[in-house]
């Protein structure tokens, strides 16, 4: 019997672990991988709640298998990342290097990723979408504290930042949601410097209250 071991990983935090076969997983905030202490059998079986970043052993002979909610993540050896926190709507599987097979549990359908591309799973209609990412490096930049935001909107931004530093980020005004923005912050930055730089591009100021943090549209 296969022994198994859950790893959490609390909000404002991160994590490396290496499997043992070798594979190292990068686990980012709030989120949750459960793996055998040693793999046996045959194929490679984890599971994952949130969101990590994998670079897979190669071994043909053992597939690599990411369990996620609805689906299963397969690989033989490969670098990719799988984002699934439980109150996101979609999954998302994005492909750096290797290739990934990307199918519903209990269904025969798949999609296969080549590098750069990336599967989306809809949680509310059960459907897989393909989608091709000309720079999928923007998924990824977490896993060195880095924020890449390429001209998404500002509730997506909220939404990591708040992973990131374990704050809670409301924006309260609904046009503000949509309004989208394009940023890079590489140099260590906190939640306030990027705050800071991000309203003076934008059309919005932030008040923080306690733990939370408040967006609202600029008033002229």
């Amino acid at each position: 019997v296969m022994e198994f071991h859950t790893m959490r990983i609390p909000r404002g935090g991160e994590y490396v672990l290496v499997l043992s076969d070798g594979t190292t997983v990068y686990l980012n905030a709030e989120s949750e991988l459960t793996y055998p202490v040693k793999f046996s059998g045959k194929d490679r079986r984890v599971y994952l709640k949130g969101e990590a970043y994998f670079e897979v052993e190669r071994d043909v002979y053992h597939p690599f298998i990411v369990k996620v909610d609805m689906l299963d993540v397969q690989v033989l050896g490969t670098h990719f990342n799988v984002e699934a926190y439980p109150d996101d709507i979609d999954i998302k599987t994005t492909l750096l290097e290797g290739s990934v097979a990307v199918r519903i549990s209990g269904e025969s359908q798949e999609l296969v990723l080549f590098p750069n591309e990336s599967a989306v799973y809809n949680r509310l209609e059960n459907r897989l979408k393909h989608e091709i990412t000309p720079e999928s490096t923007t998924e990824i930049v977490w896993r060195d504290g880095h924020f890449l935001f390429d001209y998404i909107p500002l509730q997506e931004i909220a939404r990591q930042l708040s992973h990131a530093f374990n704050v809670k980020i409301e924006i309260e005004n609904s046009d503000l949601k949509n309004y989208r923005m394009r940023a890079h912050f590489t140099h260590g930055e906190n939640l306030e410097q990027i705050l800071d730089l991000l309203q003076t591009t934008g059309n919005f100021t932030y008040t923080k209250t306690n733990n939370k943090i408040f967006i609202s549209t600029k008033l002229n």
